[in-house]
């Protein structure tokens, strides 16, 4: 299952200083699973990202999942605020994530 967590588009400022001059959104995504441990169902949740590029009339999309990060559904939320925050896209999400995790233990 897949809940949106929010969007942002991408600030045109910092667009221009890397040459791109379409608009650029990013959709964030909390992912839940599950998985049965000793006939119990747990569950665990990781995190979607998907950019969506705007080239004249045409729309291309590019995105990543990343599953059972935790489950503890704060600490993936808490991840895909820094996410947000810092307008992370789903080519750099992968070694961000991992960097986050490993500098808390998660």
């Amino acid at each position: 299952m897949k809940m949106f967590y929010g969007e942002i588009e991408m600030r045109r400022e910092s667009l221009k200083e890397n040459g791109i001059y379409y608009p650029i959104r990013l959709e964030y995504y909390l992912t839940k699973g599950e998985y049965a441990i000793k006939g119990d169902n747990e569950e665990y949740y990781g995190i979607e990202v998907v950019k969506k590029s705007y080239l004249k009339s045409e729309e291309r999309e590019e995105k990543i999942e990343i599953s059972h990060i935790s489950d503890n559904k704060e600490i993936v939320c808490h991840l895909l605020n820094i996410l947000k925050i810092n307008e992370v896209s789903p080519a750099h999400t992968r070694y961000i994530v991992e960097d986050l995790v490993k500098e808390r233990s998660y």
